[in-house]
């Protein structure tokens, strides 16, 4: 009998339980800076008289992501836990680092900022597979469980990120080929919009059917 067993589970258990902390902190800081960055760059634009409709519709279109990603987060931690990995500190980060090129990119044009938007949706990608992978490698005895409280999930949360990259990068380039325009920058801008609200209500469904299985399988 191995006589450390308990406290390797002991720290296994710590590790596991320390997750939705660790990942919780360090996303909200990132998302607390990107805000403030956000209402800088609005006040730069401001203060130099070029905050007009494209600017203003992208402000808010940056204010939703932001408002997207600590949402996502935040369902996730309450569903999921796993040791983390140096990967997961990189995700977090990466996400914000795209978030900073896209309030960067508001005084440099509509197809910058939707080409900082397609390039997150890929990085969203990648952090949906890597999550999923972790849930599939660490399930054990609650696999059947997590399989039937998230079923579809992985479907609709990725193929949601690979359609919003498409859409992102196709209307950057048809922009930025019909000429930067008022009237397309302003288009560019809305369609970000329409894809955060898109977002925002994909994340609520998929809390509502999280309580209904639960209830579901509760009864």
């Amino acid at each position: 009998m191995n006589p450390f067993t308990t406290e390797v589970e002991d720290v296994r258990a710590r590790q596991k339980n320390a997750f939705a902390t660790f990942y919780f902190t360090l996303l909200s800081v990132i998302q607390g800076v990107a805000l403030a960055a956000l209402f800088a760059k609005v006040d730069s634009l401001i203060s130099r008289q070029s905050f007009h409709a494209p600017q203003i519709v992208l402000a808010i279109s940056i204010f939703l992501v932001i408002v997207v990603l600590w949402n996502q987060y935040q369902m996730g931690i309450n569903l999921y836990s796993w040791t983390a990995t140096l990967f997961d500190a990189f995700i977090p980060f990466t996400l914000g680092v795209f978030e900073f090129v896209m309030i960067i990119g508001m005084e440099h044009g509509t197809s910058v900022v939707l080409i900082a938007f397609g390039t997150f949706s890929l990085v969203g990608l990648i952090a949906y597979e890597h999550q999923y992978w972790q849930i599939r490698k660490t399930a054990g005895t609650t696999g059947e469980f997590m399989q039937r409280l998230t079923a579809g999930f992985r479907a609709l949360d990725e193929g949601s990120a690979l359609a919003s990259a498409l859409v992102f990068f196709v209307t950057a380039a048809l922009v930025s080929r019909s000429g930067p325009t008022p009237m397309t920058e302003l288009a560019g801008a809305w369609i970000i919009v329409a894809l955060a609200v898109g977002q925002l209500i994909r994340e609520v469904y998929e809390h509502q059917l999280v309580l209904r299985r639960l209830a579901e399988m509760s009864a």
